[in-house]
C-alpha cells in the first residue's frame, strides 16, 4: 500500500525531471549522509547534477496537507538541510506557506514552491481542449479452434473452451498466454481487421487464421501438463470500436514564490487497464510532455 504523500512525492519528481538538464540525474526517494550520525537518510526527491568540476545535490521536500505549512516546518528543514550538507534544499507544498515560514525560509536559503489547482480559464490563451477523444479497438472471442500436432489432443482430454484461460505456452519467452492474449497481440498487427468500422457502430464478425508453425516462436497448447505443438488456431471474433471523450478533469500549476515553472493539464478517466490519467506538464518556454499513467 502507497504511504500518505507517495503520489505527491512522484509528481514533483516528475515536474523535476520535465525541466531537468542534461547532466543531472532525478530519483525519489533519495539517500544522502548524514554528517552527524554517519548514517543514510531518506529524502523526497533527490537532484544531482554538474555544474563546472563541482558535483552538487539538491534536495525536495513534499508536503500535501490542507493548511498552509509554517516555520515549524522549515526550521526542520533547515536542520536536515545543515546535517546531510546538500547544495540546496527545497520545500515544496500542496497547500502553499505561511507569511513567517516564507520569510525564514528566505532567511535560512530555502526555496519555496507550491503546488496547485487553479481555474481552467486562466491556460484559455494556449490551450482550450476540453476533451480528448479516446479511440479503442475492442474484440470479442466468439469460438476458437486450435489445430495441433497431436490431432487426437481434444479427443483425449476435455478442454473448457475458456478464451482467458492461458493454456498456450509462448516457449521463446517461457511464458502463458491466453488465447485473447494471443489473439490481440496479433490482431493489433492487422489494422485492416478494423478498417471499415466506425467508433460506437456496429460489430462485425470475422473469422481470423493465426499461423504458429514458425521457427522463432514455438506454441504449445498444455492442458492437466499435457501438451502439444500448436500449428494454427482458427478463432472466431466480433470487432468492435469504441469511441469516448474524456473530459479535462483539472489545470494545477507549478510555482515559486515570482514565476510560475510549470502548468499540469489532466484527463482522468480512460478506460485502459492500469493507465487511467493523461498528462500534460508544459513549461513557461512552451516545451510540453504528454504521459499516460495511473493514478
Amino acid at each position: 500500500m502507497t504511504r500518505k504523500g507517495r503520489k505527491f512525492e512522484i509528481l514533483i519528481e516528475t515536474l523535476e525531471k520535465h525541466a531537468l538538464n542534461k547532466e543531472g540525474t532525478i530519483i525519489s526517494p533519495g539517500y544522502l549522509t548524514d554528517q552527524v550520525t554517519r548514517q543514510l537518510r531518506e529524502v523526497d526527491v533527490l537532484i544531482a547534477s554538474r555544474v563546472g568540476t563541482s558535483n552538487i545535490s539538491i534536495i525536495l521536500e513534499c508536503r500535501d496537507r490542507k493548511a498552509k505549512q509554517d516555520t515549524t516546518w522549515i526550521e526542520q528543514l533547515n536542520s536536515k538541510l545543515k546535517d546531510l550538507k546538500a547544495d540546496k534544499l527545497i520545500a515544496v507544498s500542496s497547500s502553499g506557506f505561511s507569511k513567517p515560514a516564507l520569510e525564514k525560509a528566505e532567511r535560512y536559503g530555502i526555496e519555496t514552491r507550491t503546488f496547485s489547482e487553479i481555474d481552467k480559464t486562466i491556460i484559455e490563451s494556449w490551450w482550450q481542449v476540453n476533451h480528448v477523444d479516446f479511440i479503442s479497438k475492442q474484440f470479442r472471442i466468439i469460438h476458437f479452434h486450435p489445430h495441433l500436432e497431436d490431432q487426437d489432443f481434444f479427443k483425449k482430454f476435455r478442454v473448457p473452451a475458456n478464451p482467458e484461460e492461458k493454456y498456450i505456452l509462448d516457449k521463446s519467452e517461457n511464458r502463458l498466454l491466453s488465447m485473447t492474449e494471443l489473439f490481440r497481440e496479433n490482431c493489433n498487427q492487422i489494422i485492416s481487421l478494423w478498417g471499415g468500422l466506425i467508433p460506437n457502430g456496429k460489430a462485425s464478425r470475422d473469422r481470423i487464421n493465426i499461423d504458429c508453425n514458425i521457427p522463432e516462436r514455438v506454441l504449445q497448447f498444455i492442458f492437466n501438463e499435457k501438451r502439444s505443438k500448436i500449428l494454427k488456431i482458427e478463432i472466431v471474433a466480433d470487432l468492435f470500436i469504441v469511441g469516448e471523450k474524456i473530459p479535462l478533469s483539472k489545470v494545477s500549476s507549478y510555482t515559486s514564490p515570482d514565476s510560475t515553472i510549470s502548468h499540469v493539464i489532466e484527463y482522468d478517466g480512460f478506460p485502459i487497464k492500469d493507465k487511467s490519467m493523461f498528462r500534460i506538464i508544459r513549461s513557461e518556454d512552451g516545451t510540453a510532455t504528454v504521459s499516460l499513467r495511473s493514478e
